[in-house]
């Protein structure tokens, strides 16, 4: 009988206007909330992704001297597998004395632990995909290599006191990043030859890194490990931090497009509060009419719910195919703008679509509508609907409850969630004021000519204060989206001045100073000045331990385990600007630093 009941009733839920507003609602809610959903489980599984190829690892630690074996045996110990780099810069002569400077990169036999090396034969005719280094006596290079030293297959380069074999052509390495080192054309080799080589004495400027890979749990253990450890001049990389400027972009773009699935739901869930009380009334007639032919009240509760089933499916199949096609839209633009190639989402959005669904339609609709089907007969046959037995402030309480839960889904932070809340309390507060005003105000100009206008106003007062309040609240939300994107843009080239330097020239010798300077005046107009480059670490501060004094501070224990760059000049650099203190004088002579404010601020 129930679904006999079902099947007839849906040729005339289709006709329902009320019924296709709250359809409409619900599927635009669907949409926008799975479409942000697929589209950031796309972005952060290319981040996962490509942080493997960055680093050729899950997990790389860097520092500028020789890590300590302990952590090779910790990870040995926890079945982690592991492979060393070793970069520096270096010098390399050929056979006819011809000098290059490379960046050299020593690494173990299992490199790379993620990612794949590429390389090519010197004559370039084909690519021959790896997952292994050249052979210990055989090197690598970069094809910028091959013609300035006149390279064949076979030739032999002096690498320090070796003499290694030019086997292949650096087609591709999984972690080319953007070292100064790097700018130089890469000497692939392996870390066995750089003892004979004699290439590392004391004080060499090299760049030590352990790679590590293996099961998440294992990885875990390890990070549990190396926190709990002396790890002073250790750099930890993962996938969190291979990549912080875009992973700081696209965690904006992420909020951003949160924030309007967000707004996207609450816009939906007021327009389906609207339409729920005109279809509620519908329905309470039908019910009451099923009733009157013998239905029993179970029955009636039970053909809405599965039509409410029906309604939830309906909405999260057509809001879904919807959010496909609009992520899908989102993730060609991000991949033109950052080159990124998105692989396929997970099932995570899907649930999340499914949830907001339910949580839509209890929050919204569910209420007035199992209120409909238990309405009295005789009021409703007489068409005294009430409130169909339901508290307003209970409909509104659900209702928030219900937003609130889906806005911390998008969000996920609990401040954001109360902000917003209290921001749409607000807003329904002062539009019930105002449409308390301009009630007041309506009936003292109208006429007393119209009674019917006059008890009409009156007794669809709550439905107008609702519809006054939704319009408002969807004005709100278009203004407060067009402002937060505006703000969006503006922090991001606030981040990047118009003036910003995105080109460098490094290791120049002494005696090319001058040369270089007359090179960039006559060519570029340059005014500036060429800057020496070493590099410290800081290590007490007023005489006070560093470690010591910041033993309790993790971000400003994360900045001594770093290296950092040191310069000197007589003058403040003109692209430079003295914010607290004074610069000191050129003659004086004084033992004194300027750091960068930053810097300053967080120690």
């Amino acid at each position: 009988m129930l679904l006999s009941l079902v099947r007839r009733s849906l040729k005339s839920d289709l006709r329902c206007v009320s019924l296709r507003i709250l359809l409409s609602a619900l599927i635009i809610a669907v949409a926008a909330v799975s479409a942000v959903g697929f589209f950031t489980d796309r972005v952060s599984r290319a981040m996962q992704q490509q942080a493997g190829d960055l680093l050729a690892a899950d997990v790389r630690i860097e520092a500028s001297r020789a890590i300590a074996p302990s952590l090779q045996a910790k990870a040995d110990a926890l079945g982690l597998q592991s492979a060393a780099v070793i970069s520096f810069p270096s010098v390399v002569l050929n056979a006819d004395d011809e000098s290059a400077l490379v960046s050299v990169k020593a690494v173990s036999d299992n490199y790379p632990l993620r990612g794949a090396l590429s390389l090519a034969d010197v004559a370039a005719t084909e690519d021959v995909t790896r997952r292994v280094p050249p052979a210990p006596g055989d090197i690598a290079v970069a094809p910028t290599l091959v013609h300035p030293l006149q390279l064949q297959a076979g030739d032999t380069l002096w690498v320090g006191n070796s003499e290694l074999r030019v086997t292949a052509t650096v087609a591709q390495e999984p972690d080319a990043g953007g070292g100064l080192f790097q700018m130089a054309p890469r000497l692939l080799m392996r870390v066995d030859d750089l003892a004979t080589a004699g290439l590392l004495v004391e004080g060499s400027r090299a760049r030590y890194a352990l790679l590590l890979a293996g099961p998440p749990t294992a990885l875990s253990a390890f990070q549990a490990w190396y926190d709990s450890e002396e790890r002073l001049g250790l750099e930890w990389r993962d996938a969190d931090n291979a990549r912080p400027q875009i992973q700081r972009v696209l965690d904006q773009i992420q909020r951003f497009f949160g924030l309007a699935a967000m707004l996207a739901v609450l816009l939906s869930g007021a327009a389906i509060a609207m339409a729920v009380r005109q279809y509620a009334r519908e329905q309470a007639s039908a019910g009451a009419i099923l009733r009157t032919l013998g239905a029993s009240r179970k029955t009636v509760m039970a053909w809405m719910l599965v039509r409410l089933a029906l309604l939830a499916g309906t909405a999260l199949g057509l809001g879904l195919l919807l959010g496909l096609l609009a992520q899908t839209v989102l993730a060609g633009l991000l991949g033109a703008w950052f080159d990124l190639s998105l692989p396929a989402a997970g099932w995570a959005p899907f649930w999340s679509a499914a949830v907001v669904t339910v949580l839509t339609l209890i929050g919204f609709a569910a209420l007035p509508l199992l209120r409909a089907g238990a309405a009295p007969v005789v009021g409703v046959l007489r068409q005294e609907y009430g409130d169909l037995g339901v508290s307003g402030r209970l409909t509104l309480a659900v209702a928030l409850v219900a937003a609130a839960l889906m806005m911390y889904l998008q969000a996920h932070s609990f401040l954001l969630v109360a902000l917003v809340l209290a921001g749409l309390l607000a807003i329904l507060l002062v539009f019930a004021l105002a449409g308390g005003v301009l009630y007041r105000g309506m009936r003292w100009l109208t006429p007393r000519s119209w009674p019917v206008t006059r008890l009409v106003l009156r007794r669809r007062m709550d439905v107008t204060l609702l519809q006054l309040s939704t319009f408002g609240f969807a004005i709100m939300t278009m203004l407060l989206i067009g402002v937060v994107r505006g703000d969006i843009l503006r922090a991001w080239e606030q981040d990047i001045p118009a003036d910003a330097p995105d080109h460098f020239i490094v290791n120049i010798q002494p005696a090319q100073v001058d040369g270089v300077l007359d090179l960039l005046r006559e060519r570029l107009n340059f005014e500036g000045a060429l800057y020496p480059v070493s590099r410290g670490r800081l290590l007490a501060v007023n005489d006070e331990d560093a470690e010591s004094r910041y033993a309790g501070d993790e971000r400003a224990r994360g900045m001594l385990d770093h290296e950092f760059n040191l310069s000197y000049a007589d003058e403040p650099p003109r692209h430079n600007t003295v914010t607290r203190g004074e610069w000191w004088a050129p003659d004086e002579d004084v033992m004194a630093i300027s750091a960068e404010s930053g810097f300053a601020k967080r120690l």
